[in-house]
């Protein structure tokens, strides 16, 4: 089993005792909760997770390819992207201290000690080298020796991958899967766009929705054996392979010429005012503004239960939080309707984070709900 959720503390016997349940040994169960809050164990077959490998190296010609490897190894990108991509590309993999604050600062010496030729990244990862990038005038050392940046556990800001690739002078694509799919799709090259590039062989996509925005289903041969939830005091089957190959992702988007654009979460689009609202595309607009370390727009509720957006920016720029909110606001309001501007804009030193290592939006909300009242 591999685990990177505190929701399954205190649960082991019970997912114990449905594992058992399953009856085949050819099987690996990942518990998360991913980004749904919602926690499930997701059971994949030894022969998909190694295909779904195959697909992305062959996608990416990284036969032979040396990688480094930056992520918590019981985390899905950790296995699959980081293990196993190397193992069956007949390459090698150099096992580094997991990313974080202070192997961060050390990003630069890794790089001249192992010399890989390609690097998975997360959004977040992607951020603090830029940021560090920026304001560190001698993080320069080994920069030049990989040749391929990839961008896993989520779709990218086209102005975070610009500011990066303008930074580090390497190509950083952007992958699309989920612990569900596995890999779905990847990009070939960069694009003007938030896409997430072409499916995989074996993979098709389909968007439920009107006007070509919608929900993103897939079907894949790759897609978990099955899937469990928690229900009334047990794990219960909510997916089983036999019966279906075909979930949905949870995100929000559309697919133009085969080209699969993530516009955000299903949750992230918001009718605010009788307008569908994108929380990606205020983030997206906001990053090309400041390029910030990090962002996140997100919905909370005011005292009157009303439905409000609030903005939250990581960064260590010189203005006040009240200049940085008109700057927002002003900027915004050129580009996007009154109903779309954040009621609410917050700068941060450092964002909250969960024990997964993600944005914690429900202590941010709890700062944007303190912030709106105080001003009241």
């Amino acid at each position: 089993m591999f685990s990177h959720s505190g929701f399954f503390y205190g649960y082991e016997h019970e997912i114990t005792n449905y594992l058992k349940s399953i009856h085949n040994n050819n099987l690996l169960a990942f518990l998360t909760s991913g980004s749904t809050g919602k926690p499930k164990v997701v059971i994949h077959s030894t022969d998909h997770l190694v295909d779904s490998a195959r697909k992305i190296v062959e996608r990416h010609n990284l036969w032979g390819m040396r990688f480094l490897h930056l992520f918590p190894p019981t985390y899905m990108a950790g296995l699959l992207n980081c293990c196993l991509v190397p193992l069956v590309s007949e390459g090698t993999v150099c096992i580094d201290n997991v990313f974080g604050a202070e192997s961060s600062l050390r990003f630069s010496k890794s790089l001249e000690q192992l010399k890989p030729d390609v690097i998975w990244l997360s959004p977040r990862m992607i951020r603090i080298l830029n940021r560090i990038k920026t304001y560190r005038e001698t993080y320069d050392t080994g920069i030049s020796n990989w040749t391929l940046g990839l961008s896993a556990t989520g779709p990218l800001s086209t102005a975070v991958r610009d500011h990066f690739q303008d930074l580090f002078q390497v190509p950083l694509l952007n992958t699309y899967g989920t612990t569900e799919q596995l890999f779905i799709s990847s990009e070939i090259r960069t694009q003007a766009e938030v896409t997430c590039g072409t499916p995989l062989e074996g993979v098709d996509v389909e968007v439920q929705g009107v006007d070509s925005w919608g929900s993103i289903r897939v079907r894949s041969d790759t897609t978990a054996t099955y899937i469990a939830e928690w229900v009334e005091g047990a794990y219960v089957t909510t997916h089983d392979r036999s019966v279906s190959t075909t979930l949905e992702t949870g995100d929000w988007g559309t697919v133009a010429k085969g080209v699969i654009q993530i516009e955000g979460r299903t949750d992230g689009i918001l009718v605010i005012g009788g307008l569908n609202v994108s929380v990606r595309m205020i983030e997206e607009l906001v990053s090309t503004l400041l390029r910030p370390a990090d962002i996140c727009c997100f919905p909370f509720l005011d005292g009157h239960d009303e439905l409000q957006l609030g903005l939250a920016i990581e960064t260590s720029c010189e203005e006040s939080e009240e200049v940085l909110k008109g700057q927002v606001r002003q900027y915004l309001l050129k580009r996007l309707p009154a109903q779309a501007i954040p009621q609410v804009v917050m700068k941060l030193s450092k964002f909250p984070v969960t024990t997964t290592g993600k944005t914690d939006r429900q202590t941010l909300r709890n700062l944007a709900e303190r912030s709106l009242s105080s001003d009241v």
